[in-house]
């Protein structure tokens, strides 16, 4: 669609443009109005001074464009069975000229939630495959005696927290009692992978430490 220096919006959208947004737009609405509910007050004005930079005539497209705050934006939607989810947006503009002046910003917005979920599932992967790598280094730089010290104690703390989660059922839960034994187990553990650099180990067990806290 087309924005105009009142920041309003042009008569002719696309027809997947209220899909993409998730609100309906109407011919004269404020863009940034519509926008507001959905982004942050800091992102709010970082992108009404950048869409203001844009409009102006003595400031270089290329210089700014980079500068986007709206180019990956989190925003909340409503599934139709009710339920919330978190969608991105990529929103981004460019200058239509008229006999060397702005007369409008061509806006394009694209649901990008998808590609970004991608990236952090790739970015994780990464970092866990990092993790593994420098916890493969450190087993091999470790005593063996400790080492075999270590996976004794990890596999009977791991095999009694196990047993202690098979034993419980949706009735009567986890008692107190082995709530604590899961806790102790798990923080000697942790303590243990600490004290080998097992960093990806020490990480593991400290969420499952909070899991049970919680």
């Amino acid at each position: 669609f087309l924005l105009d220096h009142e920041l309003r919006m042009g008569t002719q959208t696309s027809k997947s443009l209220e899909r993409i947004l998730g609100f309906e737009v109407k011919p004269g609405d404020n863009f940034l109005e519509l926008l507001k509910p959905l982004v942050t007050p800091k992102t709010y004005d970082t992108a009404k001074e950048y869409i203001e930079l844009l409009l102006r005539h003595d400031v270089k497209e290329k210089l700014v464009a980079s500068l986007n705050p709206l180019d990956c934006i989190e925003i909340a939607g409503v599934r139709p069975n009710g339920g919330v989810e978190s969608r991105f947006l990529q929103i981004r503009f460019n200058r239509v000229m008229k006999s060397g002046k702005v007369t409008h910003l061509l806006v394009t917005a694209n649901d990008i939630s998808r590609q970004v979920r991608l990236e952090r599932e790739l970015r994780e992967s990464e970092r866990r495959v990092q993790d593994q790598m420098g916890m493969m280094v450190h087993i091999l730089q470790a005593d063996p005696a400790l080492l075999q010290d270590f996976l004794g104690n990890a596999t009977d703390g791991l095999n009694q927290i196990n047993d202690d989660l098979r034993a419980s059922n949706a009735t009567t839960g986890i008692s107190s009692p082995q709530l604590d034994a899961m806790l102790r187990a798990a923080h000697q553990l942790k303590g243990d992978a600490a004290a080998m650099q097992l960093e990806a180990v020490t990480q593991s067990l400290h969420a499952f430490e909070t899991l049970v806290q919680n």
